[in-house]
């Protein structure tokens, strides 16, 4: 799908920018990229997205609607095809910024980014692992695509020094052309929501029970199967709990078969893909994060700003924010009693800890302003 916004009103001045991801799903990213879109000048700086799975996805609509373009360019089947696909899209747009989001795959896009004119070239590391198997062709592939990272990107950053760390190794602090830009979150979209009550009614939470939150897509890289042992752990010292799924994913159908064969259907529920987020987030006693793997977990970053704590596994990225901000505790998942007991601890000390709050670090206006600056 392609889309042709009028001339006039694409400003011929305004600094072009394209950036690159599998498809515009609700993923973190892409909800922390579009987000930014929504806070530009138009007639300084033009957004548009090229999505290598050719699927446009969920944020096609306002992408158009805000006067970008959405360019397919698949990646397979014929994979021999995409250099030749990727630089007619870069050449016709004529795009003086490439910012790439495919992880190590980056390497291959500001090659061709470089080779099509563009003098700004970003690749933008999202995440502390890509969830394949390190083979020795995995492992192969990384340095060959750290390598051209390192020779044809302008600029490297990094969502935090976790992620930064685990691509690149402690070294990249010496190199000027590396950052780390924390993403950021729409404050106000979370701080200003209050409908518990309607929350409550419509998943059918009783009045004395806790509700305990988790957003993300049903992934290995979530670990829903670690939350079903955490959810029974949980409710063998609180069973006034009701657990709210939020998301969707290839592994929904095995989790709510897990969930009911634990015995733990009463008191869960599958709310699937959501535009109301920060309704939900708002509603929640706690918001729960069992990740195997994150490189800066916006949903904890949403979670703050809805005012809601926060038990998380204690990665990079979590203990990051929680030096900048209360209301994080952290718990191995795979000790499922000890992830549960800090859990019951949240629910309980609920009205006497200080309200979590969102750091000016992690705010869309902050993220924005620090990336435009790469741009210039």
């Amino acid at each position: 799908m392609r889309t042709h916004t009028p001339p006039m009103d694409r400003a011929s001045n305004a600094v072009r920018v394209l950036h690159v991801f599998g498809t515009m799903q609700r993923g973190g990213a892409e909800t922390r990229t579009v987000e930014m879109m929504r806070r530009l000048d138009g007639c300084r700086h033009r957004f548009d997205f090229c999505v290598l799975s050719g699927a446009p996805g969920f944020y096609a609509t306002e992408i158009e609607a805000r006067g970008g373009r959405v360019e397919p360019c698949n990646l397979r089947p014929r994979l021999a095809l995409f250099p030749i696909r990727l630089l007619a899209i870069l050449r016709r747009g004529r795009y003086e910024v490439v910012h790439s989001h495919v992880h190590h795959f980056s390497g291959i896009v500001l090659l061709l980014a470089r080779l099509a004119g563009a003098t700004r070239r970003i690749a933008h590391i999202h995440n502390t692992d890509d969830g394949r198997p390190p083979t020795w062709r995995r492992r192969l592939y990384r340095a060959s695509m750290r390598g051209l990272i390192t020779a044809n990107a302008t600029a490297v950053i990094g969502v935090s020094t976790g992620a930064m760390d685990a691509v690149w190794g402690s070294g990249w602090r010496r190199n000027p052309r590396k950052t780390v830009i924390y993403d950021g979150v729409e404050r106000d979209r979370f701080a200003r929501v209050d409908d518990a009550e309607g929350v409550r009614e419509e998943f059918g939470v009783p009045p004395d029970a806790a509700l305990v939150i988790h957003v993300g897509r049903f992934s290995p890289q979530k670990n829903h199967a670690g939350l079903v042992a955490i959810a029974r752990a949980l409710l063998k010292r609180r069973p006034e709990t009701v657990l709210l799924l939020v998301g969707e994913g290839s592994l929904q159908e095995e989790i709510r078969y897990r969930m009911e064969r634990a015995g733990l259907k009463p008191w869960v529920r599958f709310a699937g893909a959501r535009d109301d987020v920060p309704r939900l987030l708002a509603a929640a006693d706690v918001m729960v994060l069992p990740s195997l793997w994150e490189g800066l977990p916006g949903v904890v970053l949403e979670a703050l700003a809805a005012g809601v704590p926060v038990v998380a596994s204690p990665l990079p990225g979590v203990r990051e924010i929680a030096e900048h901000a209360t209301g994080i505790s952290t718990a191995d998942p795979a000790d499922v009693d000890a992830f549960a007991e800090q859990i019951a601890a949240a629910l309980t000390a609920d009205g006497q800890a200080p309200r979590p709050h969102l750091p000016e670090a992690f705010t869309t206006e902050t993220s924005l302003a620090r990336v435009l600056e790469w741009y210039a």
